[in-house]
């Protein structure tokens, strides 16, 4: 029995109880959106709800002699909620590390750290005097993320304006108001509908940004030229939160035993010179985008497939290796205990969901019917209580498992099972779910 199924199945138990105990910033009795809904049924998604409202709370109170600052940090707010629950636990890690690092105090010139929860604009004196410019930015929701990159030429320090230039042309206007960064892009007058070489396509730099109170370190480019990260160490460092969302800083997180079901693994060179260099000895990068990366071994075969996904409110990254018919899944996290991701062991609900095929690719747990969504969770309890059953157990423990079985109703499992199938016969999603699920169930 895998260690964490008593975690899961009490987790099925009291889910009810817990979404009753979730205490919010407002009233959970009231919720009417999906943002108020996915809050209101996590305790995690919760906690943070109320610390994100007393961040915005002294936020407000840190700009309130900035008028501009507070409308713009309003329209910040109206857009956070505006996604609904997409993305939602990473989302509202992103907006309190955001609000919390507000500085209201006006500043001289240009130099500092700018925050949006999106990302940062950092501007640190050099050599000469002047400001040297990075940028960092990732917007969009999945699947459709564009991120921008930038590192221009330098800017006069102690002006409350300033242009920088990249190698393609485009210009980068900075503008402070008061504690107010206001970043626009312009394409280069001769080729006015070029897409800007620091940005995937459809991403800008445009925006308002905040100054920040606490200076960690400079947003950190992927093509900068600097030595490649060890796959164990954490991803670079960043004023915003906002570089979880890039595939390749997540796969530089990766425990090299995410690779172990391949056919052969993969070593820390191997990794860096995909990373780096799109190939290695023995692997090669078949394709690789903002949100997802293929890798192919030539001898023996074997493909890793990378993709950012979200599930249970956060982002993470789904590992699918395949030795020709041979398939295996593993999810991982970030943690706040460990510089590497960390495993995450999902519900069958969730395996059945993101493991489904093409017929359920891009479904969001919450459009699972309810009646299939208790079936798969009953089926997953029953499977735990059985995997109990052993004669070596004492007569109270028997007695205790043989109650459960019967509470959860196992023995009618099969006949829920039909009775489903013919309700929704005709809805391949559904029909993928429930035969995958029983796949799971070892059926």
């Amino acid at each position: 029995m895998h260690p964490l199924f008593p975690f899961l199945l009490s987790s099925l138990l009291v889910f009810t109880a817990a979404s009753a105990q979730a205490a919010a910033s407002f009233d959970c009795s009231k919720a009417s959106n999906a943002y108020e809904k996915a809050v209101c049924k996590s305790d995690v998604l919760s906690q943070l709800d109320v610390q994100i409202a007393q961040a915005y709370k002294e936020a407000r109170d840190r700009l309130a002699a900035d008028p501009a600052a507070l409308t713009e940090l309003r329209q910040v707010q109206r857009d956070y909620l505006r996604l609904g629950d997409t993305m939602l636990q990473t989302r509202m890690e992103n907006q309190l590390e955001f609000l919390r690092g507000i500085d209201g105090t006006p500043r001289q010139g240009l130099s500092g750290i700018w925050n949006l929860p999106t990302g940062a604009i950092s501007l640190t004196p050099d050599q000469k005097g002047k400001l040297k410019i990075t940028a960092s930015t990732t917007t969009g929701t999945p699947p459709n993320f564009y991120n921008c990159e930038w590192e221009g030429n330098p800017v006069s320090a102690n002006v409350d304006t300033a242009n920088s230039k990249e190698g393609g042309g485009w210009t980068l206007k900075l503008t402070r108001k008061g504690s107010l960064l206001f970043a626009e892009d312009f394409a280069p007058q001769q080729d006015p509908n070029s897409q800007p070489s620091y940005c995937t396509t459809g991403g800008r730099l445009k925006g308002v940004y905040f100054a920040t109170k606490v200076v960690t370190k400079e947003p950190q480019l992927k093509n900068a030229s600097k030595p490649a990260a060890k796959t164990t160490s954490a991803f670079t460092a960043s004023t915003s939160s906002n570089s979880k969302y890039y595939v390749t800083q997540l796969i530089r997180s990766l425990p090299l035993s995410a690779f172990d079901n391949t056919n052969d693994g993969m070593d820390e060179t191997e990794l860096n010179s995909l990373l780096n260099r799109g190939e290695s000895d023995n692997w090669q990068v078949r394709s690789i985008s903002n949100t997802q990366a293929v890798f192919v071994a030539k001898v023996p075969y074997s493909v890793v497939d990378l993709k950012m996904i979200e599930m249970d409110h956060k982002t993470m990254l789904q590992v699918i290796t395949s030795k020709r018919r041979d398939f295996t899944y593993s999810y991982w996290q970030t943690s706040n205990t460990s510089k590497a991701l960390v495993p995450y062991y999902p519900t069958m609900l969730m395996r059945s969901v993101y493991e489904g095929g093409k017929e359920l690719e891009n479904t969001p747990m919450s459009d699972v019917p309810e009646d299939i969504a208790k079936y798969v969770n009953t089926g997953e309890a029953c499977l735990h209580w059985s995997g109990e059953v052993s004669d070596d157990l004492s007569p109270a423990r028997k007695q205790e498992i043989s109650k459960a079985i019967s509470k959860l109703g196992c023995a009618k499992q099969n006949t829920v099972e039909k009775a489903l199938r013919s309700k929704y016969g005709k809805d391949l999603r559904w029909l993928s779910l429930l035969n995958h699920s029983k796949e799971l169930f070892g059926d």
